[in-house]
């Protein structure tokens, strides 16, 4: 397939997504697997879009150890197992949003590679062609539950469609697949039963106190509680008031907020504790808002202190 850069000087993409899926095709057809690279975000009327993106060739740099180099090195220093496939290669797809139409318009396209091309039997290896939809691995889980194994639901796909160029991914992305299926699962697992819990907890307790809310998707983004010695505690010693979100000790990785006070004996005392899944301000009102509920009209701290992190 022939592609010149004037092809697409006056074409103009509706979204993101249209470009990125215009760069697969043509990486597929082509045979050179791409990666995203740098990206702009900016606000237009209240909403944040994204302002550029760029997609790469996967060989566009090499690595050294943990330091990106840009010239042709020695392999010496290369950590153990760390692929060393990078040539430096420029070729690239940059769009931009254009306000005018409200469309992406093409800021540069680089064709040239400075490496051979996968031939038509092997671009389906190429990592950024590899790829485990929903449709595929809920065929799997059907035939886990008909006790055939992932090795023998892999074959059946095979057969299905009439070789592995077909299928789309190998075995090993597979297994990986449903690894991070089965994560997914146990978190929504494990946010159900801490929900349950603190539902269960304040039927038990008077004074114990829980909220939470969910993303568009379902999942758990902000959860809040805090019991009755937290109550007492804030009403006798909330005059100041730390918050301090600087904690992603949980397997999740999400910022873990604790509101903290000292008492007479200044010892630490906890007033109530967050989970979010981010630090937006619309989270922080959030939990700030509900922990204020929380205390039943207790009058407001006198003076409140935050971390510094800038995260």
């Amino acid at each position: 397939m022939k592609v010149y850069v004037s092809d697409l000087l006056n074409i103009l993409f509706k979204s993101v997504d249209k470009a990125e899926e215009f760069y697969a095709y043509y990486s597929f057809v082509v045979g050179f697997s791409w990666k995203r690279g740098r990206s702009e975000r900016k606000t237009l009327n209240g909403d944040e879009i994204l302002r550029k993106r760029c997609w790469l060739c996967s060989k566009e740099r090499m690595y050294m150890g943990n330091k990106k180099v840009f010239g042709k090195k020695k392999r010496n220093g290369i950590q153990r197992g760390q692929k060393y496939s990078g040539t430096d290669c420029k070729a690239h797809l940059n769009i931009k949003y254009d306000k005018g139409s409200g469309k992406y318009i093409v800021l540069s396209f680089e064709l040239a590679h400075n490496y051979g091309f996968a031939e038509v039997h092997e671009t389906h290896v190429l990592r950024s062609n590899k790829y485990v939809d929903r449709q595929d691995i809920e065929e799997v889980k059907a035939l886990l539950l008909a006790n055939v194994s992932i090795s023998g639901a892999f074959d059946f796909m095979v057969r299905e469609m009439s070789g592995s160029a077909f299928v789309g991914f190998n075995q090993k992305d597979l297994y990986n697949a449903l690894q991070r299926e089965k994560r997914r699962t146990a978190v929504l697992g494990d946010a159900e039963t801490t929900i349950n819990w603190l539902r269960m907890k304040g039927a038990e307790e008077e004074h114990f106190f829980s909220r939470f809310c969910r993303d568009e998707e379902g999942r758990l983004a902000r959860l809040f509680w805090s019991d009755h010695v937290s109550l007492v505690d804030y009403r006798n010693f909330g005059d100041v008031l730390v918050l301090d979100s600087t904690y992603k000790t949980n397997v999740y990785g999400m910022p873990l907020l604790v509101f903290v006070g000292a008492n007479n004996h200044r010892a630490s005392v906890v007033f109530g504790c967050a989970l979010s899944a981010d630090k937006r301000e619309e989270s922080f009102c959030w939990v700030i808002l509900t922990f204020l509920q929380s205390m039943e009209g207790v009058d407001m701290p006198k003076s409140v202190v935050t971390d510094a992190t800038n995260d």
